[in-house]
């Protein structure tokens, strides 16, 4: 049977006028707003800058991480989430339409036993592969195509997610369950993106790098801050360019910035490292600890100096290898947080040990008998 490429010619006319008729309800976007909304102006910025191409072949990944965002929105707090999806000119007809063939695509695909994002691709792939949805009465729009037509369904999967999650859908549930083996944390901030937006009414006008950096600390308000502000004045000096040749810089200044910490701010450092103890636990402190002097002892130069670059490599080729071949500029951000952090902590331990304002060992021990 001749695909949409090979009509016969005595039924060209035919086509063209069922899919003219078809265009009339597309015409009208999914998302109307969507290029006027503040959130979704921002947040279609920063996924295009980290990591979703702005390219109709990459619908899928669109479509998943939007679902996904508005599913966690929902799950964080959910009259939130429906007071922005009230926000949005969806075209409602449509996305009912859209929504259940979204549903009925995933449910019926034939790799359950695939990650959850590959099954949501799948199931879109699918989908749009024939540019027709059919609804259970016979009714058949198209779905929209281009990069107009990729943020408008991207602005209505929001909406989708959001409703997956209240009626307990699966598709949620395992979207919101999925936790990928690698670039964990660019995943996370990407679906988490939206919700930070929202709170903060789309304007956010710190660099990428620095939003990955501070948002990766919910749980320890003195680490983030502390870290913020040593890498703000840091990448300022390389002019705001996160790329490879200035990595190097990057990791020297961080590996400083911690150094000079118990020089000029001694209870900060040991406020710092407290609520490392308290919050994280002294395993990891003592493991960081240990790092810090493995740092200092293969990077010492001859004039005394210490060079952090060969050992915070070493840690990221042990630990996260995958980063150093990411292709994205999003897997650029999450390395140069990495090793920002772990830098940072290097010379600002390396210096409490010299300043002798490491913590006694029974202070270590009493949060080890809490440690769970």
């Amino acid at each position: 049977m001749p695909d949409d490429g090979a009509v016969e010619p005595e039924s060209r006319i035919g086509a063209d006028e069922r899919l003219h008729q078809m265009g009339q309800s597309c015409r009208r976007p999914l998302v109307a707003n969507w290029p006027t909304h503040p959130v979704l102006a921002k947040l279609f910025a920063d996924w295009t800058a980290l990591y979703l191409p702005p390219d109709w072949l990459a619908v899928g990944r669109w479509i998943t991480v939007g679902v996904a965002s508005g599913a966690y929105l929902a799950s964080e707090d959910l009259a939130e989430a429906e007071r922005f999806v009230a926000s949005l000119d969806v075209d409602q007809r449509r996305s009912e339409l859209l929504y259940r063939a979204l549903l009925d695509a995933f449910d019926g695909a034939g790799n359950q036993g695939s990650p959850a994002p590959i099954r949501m691709r799948a199931a879109v792939q699918t989908l749009v592969r024939s540019r027709v949805a059919v609804s259970p009465g016979g009714e058949r729009l198209l779905w929209e195509r281009g990069i107009g037509g990729l943020h408008s369904l991207a602005a209505g999967a929001i909406a989708w997610g959001v409703r997956a999650f209240c009626e307990g859908s699966l598709m949620a549930g395992i979207l919101l369950a999925f936790v990928p083996r690698q670039h964990r944390m660019l995943q996370e901030f990407l679906v988490n993106r939206l919700t930070r937006l929202v709170r903060l009414g789309g304007r956010d006008d710190r660099a990428l790098v620095l939003a990955i950096l501070e948002d990766s600390y919910p749980n320890t308000p003195i680490q983030r801050a502390t870290l913020a502000g040593a890498a703000k004045p840091i990448l300022r000096g390389i002019e705001w360019m996160v790329c490879r040749s200035n990595i190097s810089w990057w990791i020297q200044g961080a590996y400083g910035a911690g150094a000079e910490l118990p020089h000029s701010k001694p209870e900060h450092a040991t406020a710092l490292i407290m609520e490392l103890l308290r919050v994280i636990g002294p395993s990891t402190y003592e493991e960081q600890l240990r790092f810090s002097d493995d740092i200092a002892g293969f990077g010492r130069r001859n004039d005394g100096a210490i060079d952090a670059n060969p050992g915070i490599y070493d840690l990221v080729r042990a630990r996260w290898p995958w980063l150093l071949e990411g292709d994205t500029f999003g897997h650029e951000c999450v390395l140069w947080w990495h090793v920002f952090d772990q830098a940072f902590w290097a010379g600002m331990l390396h210096e409490c040990r010299d300043r002798e304002l490491l913590p006694p060992k029974r202070i270590i021990d009493r949060f080890r008998r809490t440690e769970t």
